[in-house]
């Protein structure tokens, strides 16, 4: 005779189980949709600064050459 350890399998996970599985989904997705909001914010505020900073630059050299 084989001894067993552990827990014995079940056919089917509990419905709390299936519940909370869907319910930490849910979350990961809503976080993953947030950090690519993130993202494209930050990448637009890069684009804007990295805009100043050339303008700013060109300008100054204006200022030089008159």
């Amino acid at each position: 005779m084989q001894a067993s350890y552990g827990p014995t399998p079940v056919d089917s996970p509990p419905a709390e189980l299936l519940a909370r599985i869907a319910d930490l989904e849910s979350q990961l997705a809503a976080a993953h949709a947030d950090l690519a909001k993130q993202k494209a914010e930050a990448v637009t505020e890069r684009a804007t600064w990295e805009e100043i900073v050339r303008d700013t630059r060109q300008r100054a050299m204006n200022m030089m050459r008159e």
